[in-house]
């Protein structure tokens, strides 16, 4: 997994694991909690849809797999198979635009936070936009997880209740 530096240097910081010299300047850095959680809200309407509630890998992974630097591409499935899920939910949920490359098959509950790889209840053609949103909630719990401020069982539930389905 890539971690944005401003998302890195802010979380090491905020989690008491830098020096506060390191702490980047601007609103990035309100952007994450004293836990090293972010709060990134999703935007309005980019939850996922009810068809994508979250699955958890089976088995789950340990905490030593989702901290391990690589872990994801371990897992990750192909590349043609989340095209051609994409491209049928795409169709199935009535987008308006086609467009494959609008949207990323993002995972509801990330990988690195033990979400089921390949299960397309979690997996969901996300707007570009709204997954680089996701992706800096994602980077920010991976931390906490990994540095003991909050555990594993939290961030999925943080996660979910952010970006999964309303209601």
């Amino acid at each position: 997994m890539h971690f944005p530096r401003t998302v890195v240097l802010v979380a090491l910081v905020a989690t008491g694991c830098g020096p506060p010299s390191a702490a980047p300047t601007g609103s990035a850095a309100s952007s994450v909690t004293a836990a090293g959680t972010a709060t990134v809200p999703a935007a309005a309407g980019e939850r996922a849809p009810a068809s994508t509630p979250g699955a958890l890998a089976d088995p789950a992974p340990t905490l030593t797999q989702l901290c391990t630097p690589g872990y994801t591409s371990t897992v990750r499935p192909p590349v043609a198979y989340t095209t051609a899920l994409k491209r049928r939910q795409i169709a199935d949920l009535g987008y308006t635009d086609r467009a494959l490359s609008s949207y990323e098959e993002d995972h509801l509950v990330p990988l690195e936070l033990g979400g089921a790889p390949r299960d397309p209840k979690n997996l969901w053609p996300e707007p570009i936009d709204s997954a680089r949103v996701k992706d800096r909630e994602e980077d920010a719990l991976h931390i906490g997880v990994c540095t003991h401020r909050m555990s594993l069982a939290d961030a999925q539930r943080k996660i979910l209740a952010d970006w999964g389905p309303a209601g």
